[in-house]
């Protein structure tokens, strides 16, 4: 049995540059991240059963193989806390400004009338940013996993929860003026 970081070292190394050179920028690394995953993916040596790949989660096995190139560290316990899943994302908490509630707030949904609970800020920020928390969807959900699909709504929940208190509270002014 090899192992998949020797068979698959020539798309590591060619991507190792740009990964470590994106410090501070989970945007940038997830795209590097996505790019590395497709390769091995769509490769023929990915489908050789001598070739040990991450059964759970390739692409935090590949997440995993770049800390040791991370001089940083600072940067280096970012990462190990992104991979471990139990924390805040620093950027979702700045994805949603004030002023973007404030431009959007008048965006109220067609068909409001039709809903018999009063919305709340949660589900204004789900209506006003259904684009930005996608991004954020796919940056922390593993999309190859069927059993992820589920985990959306408490994706949304820690976004919604990482936004600034001015942000919650224009969400809920907002929500009361949709009400």
């Amino acid at each position: 049995m090899a192992s998949w970081t020797l068979v698959f070292s020539d798309v590591l190394n060619q991507h190792k540059d740009s990964f470590v050179a994106a410090k501070g920028n989970s945007v940038i690394r997830a795209c590097i991240l996505k790019t590395i995953k497709d390769a091995i993916g769509s490769s023929d040596a990915a489908q050789d059963p001598c070739v040990m790949l991450s059964e759970k989660n390739l692409r935090k096995a590949i997440h995993t193989y770049y800390l040791d190139f991370l001089e940083d560290d600072e940067d280096r316990k970012a990462e190990e806390e992104i991979i471990e899943g139990g924390h805040k994302d620093r950027s979702a908490a700045d994805a949603v400004t004030v002023e973007m509630v404030r431009e959007r707030e008048n965006e109220k949904p067609e068909e409001a009338g039709k809903y018999k609970t009063e919305f709340s800020g949660f589900d204004v920020a789900q209506k006003l940013f259904k684009d930005e928390f996608g991004e954020y969807d796919k940056m922390h959900r593993d999309t190859t996993d069927q059993k992820s699909m589920g985990q959306r709504t408490k994706l949304a929940r820690a976004w919604h929860q990482a936004m600034s208190s001015e942000v919650k509270q224009e969400l809920v002014w907002v929500a009361g003026k949709w009400n």
